[in-house]
């Protein structure tokens, strides 16, 4: 059965396609990919995104991580490389960095044809992963996936919908 990782986190080497930047190098990237009010999104090599800051959780990296060991046929999602905090006690996630383009920027642009085979693929995705769900034992969901996030977008304060319990200073 899966269960959360402790952190620091990080991925075995033979599981890398380059060395993980170090915090210098990913503080140092000039390809900014998002900057939200308490978290940015940084492009760093050709290998890497990496996500940090105050409204960085957790609970993402957790998610990722089982997506990867439980859903990996029926969710494509980043692997996570590393979750860990630095002295300054700011969490990083370093993923994989995958092409693509926001949907949220292509939506208005899209047919309709195309609108409803994205929504297809989605409803396809929360079906299997519901179907998971179900079959997985009560006492193992206690320990296992938070699938929501609920940000209020006011910074430090986060409300977590689902299952991980997370530590508090």
């Amino acid at each position: 059965m899966w269960t959360p990782v402790e952190l620091p986190y990080f991925r075995d080497t033979y599981g890398l396609p380059a060395p993980l930047p170090t915090t210098d190098e990913i503080m140092a990237s000039m390809t900014l990919l998002k900057d939200r009010l308490g978290q940015k999104m940084l492009r760093v090599g050709q290998h890497f995104v990496v996500k940090y800051g105050q409204d960085t959780s957790e609970v993402e990296g957790h998610n990722l991580l089982f997506v990867e060991h439980n859903l990996h046929n029926i969710v494509c999602a980043p692997r996570l490389y590393a979750m860990y905090r630095d002295a300054d006690d700011r969490l990083f996630l370093i993923m994989k960095f995958l092409e693509g383009e926001y949907l949220d920027g292509l939506w208005k642009a899209l047919s309709d044809d195309e609108k409803s085979h994205i929504m297809s693929r989605l409803k396809d995705m929360f079906a299997g992963c519901t179907l998971y769900l179900r079959l997985v034992s009560t006492a193992a969901l206690t320990k296992a996936v938070c699938l929501i996030i609920f940000s209020t977008h006011i910074p430090r304060t986060r409300v977590y919908l689902g299952l991980f319990f997370m530590k508090t200073k």
